[in-house]
């Protein structure tokens, strides 16, 4: 636990600078993509099929991408390729989808809890962070105890031995809200 600070080191516009710095970064790649969609909406009929097939690979690998950002509407440019180009592209927007799955894998498995942390801070999630300090030095097996034993009664045997299952059926729980 001594990784972590207990109160962000920064003043307070400091964090409000990296915020912002985030969501306009993000804003800019926001615009960006938006121009050079609308630029070969444009040109469509005087592009090249090369070039359209490029196109076709830059939104998979977007669709891709923003699956993997948590709360991002990625599922809704997979939606529109398959309206779009029809039944033959649903294999490749399967494969970018696992893509898009891995690298949210990756990402959660990679990224340092100390930055984690910083980004929570920088937000006020202070909830998060406590959370994030309290498990940070456990196992991955007393990770999974942790969480069977703030579990009701009733599901703690449920936990422990389907837990990949208890978490697939809580984010489809959540997804319908």
């Amino acid at each position: 636990m001594g990784d972590f600070p207990d109160r962000p080191q920064d003043s307070a516009i400091a964090r409000v600078f990296r915020v912002v710095r985030r969501l306009t970064l993000l804003l800019i790649l926001a615009y960006g993509v938006h121009l050079l969609i609308g630029w070969f909406s444009a040109r469509s009929s005087d592009i090249h099929p090369g070039a359209q097939l490029g196109m076709l690979i830059a939104l998979l690998l977007a669709y891709a991408l923003l699956l993997a950002i948590p709360f991002a509407p990625g599922i809704e440019i997979g939606l529109m390729l398959l309206a779009v180009e029809g039944a033959w592209i649903a294999p490749w927007i399967y494969l970018a989808t696992i893509v898009g799955l891995l690298l949210a894998y990756a990402a959660g498995e990679w990224v340092p809890y100390v930055r984690l942390h910083r980004i929570l801070a920088d937000l006020r999630m202070r909830r998060a962070c406590a959370l994030l300090e309290n498990i940070h030095p456990l196992s991955r097996e007393e990770r999974v105890m942790l969480l069977r034993d703030h579990a009701p009664k009733w599901l703690r045997p449920v936990i422990s031995r389907y837990r990949y299952l208890v978490l697939r059926l809580s984010s489809i729980c959540r997804g319908m809200r």
